[in-house]
């Protein structure tokens, strides 16, 4: 299956945008191709708000009156993708210097599992910049 993977990413339409996301850290061939499988054209999502909600990155909001509870993530995600994502956050919070020191001040006032989803979050922005322009990454410097 994976050699049937490697020949499909061939493909000129595909092969530029895999190339484009294998650059950033913790999105390697396997994440590369699920995300492109599961998104296909990252231009049907208007803004950065409308991929997070599509991947399950957005908190679950309840209303009542004047009132807002917030639930933590919503249960309405995308299965494959979703669980993708924080997989690779947890990677890339070791490899991207910038990224680690945001997770670094994030473990100071909250629970190791939800520092992680903002990182899922912040690196989805980053996928999402990196398939838009077909750039490789470039990763952050901490001075």
């Amino acid at each position: 299956m994976l050699k049937q993977l490697r020949e499909e990413s061939k493909d000129e339409n595909i092969s530029s945008v895999i190339s484009s996301l294998i650059s950033i850290p913790g999105v390697a061939f396997i994440t590369a191709m699920s995300l492109y499988t599961e998104i296909i054209d990252i231009n049907r999502f208007n803004s950065f708000d409308h991929l997070a909600s599509f991947v399950g990155l957005v908190p679950s909001v309840h209303s009542s009156g004047e009132t807002d509870y917030t639930k933590g993530l919503t249960f309405r995600h995308n299965k494959f993708l979703r669980p993708l994502i924080v997989e690779a956050a947890w990677t890339a919070v070791k490899t991207d210097q910038a990224l680690t020191f945001r997770y670094k001040e994030l473990i100071k006032t909250m629970p190791k599992q939800k520092a992680i989803i903002r990182i899922a979050k912040k690196l989805l922005r980053r996928i999402r910049h990196v398939w838009i322009n077909q750039d490789s990454y470039v990763k952050a410097l901490v001075a």
